[in-house]
């Protein structure tokens, strides 16, 4: 197998929060008999039918907030591993298993559909198996982290942090790093021609499975990086392969690099799936990409915020959502789009850190030489005393909606009189240079409280 080193650049196709997406940290895919696509990570599962989410959490049954492993039983049933234990979704109830079973409620890892309609359960404690409502621990693991779980025809092979296994009903080995492997500690597994390819903390390793010669690979023969999170093969041709700055395609002869986004958590590449459409999906830290028919498209990047330092987010009464960034304006999302408001909707700055909507329904930003309000889909500066110095970062409703602003010579507080503005200037005296960046209330209206940054309180 020779190898020869490449790089290509491509862009993806992005489904994140703004889609449905309940979090973006994703730890594991799993594509059902039905095709439905599900993913883990900090904040739950997720169900995609292409075209909507569906999401589950605590609140739903689930055991907890944060999903490592998902996988399918015979009967439908998703097996769910969670870092609080297991939970089996049936139809839209959800299971949770403990002692009574046999299971301790310890840290689910990893799963895969054992032998004789069994489910095995990998876990920070060992190898369980699941067979008529019941768990049976595997004594020979017990000591083991089980990173990763793959059955072939006859065996049953689990990566773990001190080596990997190989066991049946009758027999077991376990292979460690000086039997030829890059690393005791297996990260995830998949199959590629007769190869089981192996991610590890120290590379990417190729076992023959009829001669069981081992292959390893590290960045001087074409690695980007050598702590492997995933990997998959795709139908024999490809396999992908998923770590802390990226991904890569090999084929082979040589890989292929792909840098997903500019974020630099969208090339945190924690789990790959090859679906039946021979989609590629990208669970990363910054979404979920999809990748299809040799190309790549991106999705709602352009007009979004982007890499864009975001301040406050806030939604208003018609349910749309505003993001106030440090450098590139103020966006609004609404009906699943991004819209971006700069210097021509009458901004006169694009460092914006705070806004609001009032009782009245008026949106008001403070930016870093105005105070604005939003109407008729553009900005209007609103009056400030003469005497009030800015910048004017810092804005809050009070409960008898006064607006409050902070400047960085003290506040001006801001209420309406039959539509038009009146203002009220209340100086700060100090002998520091100084910034309003909190304003809060006491018991009543009445009680203001400015917090300032350099002069204290």
């Amino acid at each position: 197998m020779g190898l020869k080193s490449g790089a290509q650049q491509y862009f993806f196709k992005n489904y994140s929060v703004e889609n449905g997406l309940p979090f973006v940290q994703i730890s594991c895919m799993y594509q059902d008999k039905n095709g439905y696509l599900w993913s883990g990570g900090y904040g739950g599962l997720s169900r995609f039918d292409g075209k909507n989410f569906l999401n589950f959490n605590p609140k739903n049954g689930l055991l907890g907030h944060s999903v490592n492993a998902i996988c399918e039983d015979g009967d439908g049933e998703m097996f769910v591993g969670t870092n609080k234990g297991l939970s089996v979704l049936s139809g839209k109830k959800f299971t949770r298993y403990t002692k009574a079973n046999g299971f301790e409620n310890v840290p689910v890892t990893s799963l895969c559909k054992g032998f004789d309609h069994t489910m095995c359960i990998g876990t920070a404690r060992g190898l369980y198996i699941f067979s008529g409502n019941q768990f049976t621990s595997v004594e020979k693991l017990r000591s083991y982290k089980i990173n990763c779980l793959l059955k072939l025809d006859t065996f049953l092979i689990a990566g773990t942090d001190k080596g990997l296994a190989f066991f049946d009903h009758h027999t077991f080995r376990i292979l460690h790093q000086e039997d030829g492997l890059p690393s005791d500690k297996i990260t995830c597994m998949t199959l590629y021609k007769n190869f089981l390819v192996m991610g590890t903390t120290n590379g990417l390793c190729f076992y023959n499975l009829s001669t069981r010669a081992i292959v390893n690979y590290h960045i001087e023969n074409g690695l980007i990086d050598e702590e492997i999170l995933s990997v998959k093969g795709q139908n024999n041709r490809y396999v992908w392969v998923g770590c802390q700055n990226g991904l890569l395609r090999f084929d082979g002869v040589q890989f292929n690099y792909y840098n997903i986004d500019s974020e630099n958590n969208a090339n945190v590449v924690g789990s790959i799936l090859n679906d039946r459409e021979d989609n590629i999906w990208v669970g990363t830290h910054s979404g979920l990409f999809r990748y299809r028919d040799n190309s790549f498209s991106t999705f709602d990047k352009k007009d979004g915020p982007g890499s864009s330092f975001i301040y406050q987010i806030f939604r208003d009464k018609k349910q749309d959502l505003w993001i106030c960034s440090n450098n590139n304006g103020i966006f609004r999302y609404s009906q699943g789009y991004f819209k971006r408001f700069g210097i021509k909707e009458g901004l006169t700055s694009t460092m914006c850190m705070s806004g609001l909507e009032d009782r009245e329904g008026r949106l008001i930003f403070g930016t870093e030489d105005h105070l604005s309000q939003f109407k008729d889909n553009r900005f209007y500066p609103l009056p400030l005393p003469k005497n009030f110095n800015g910048p004017y970062n810092m804005v809050f409703l009070a409960s008898d909606n006064t607006l409050w602003v902070g400047g960085s010579n003290g506040v001006v507080s801001l209420t309406w009189e039959s539509n038009v503005p009146l203002t009220r200037f209340y100086p700060i005296h100090s002998k520091l240079d100084f910034v309003v960046f909190g304003i809060c209330e006491g018991s009543t209206s009445k009680d203001i409280y400015i917090g300032t940054y350099h002069a204290g309180l």
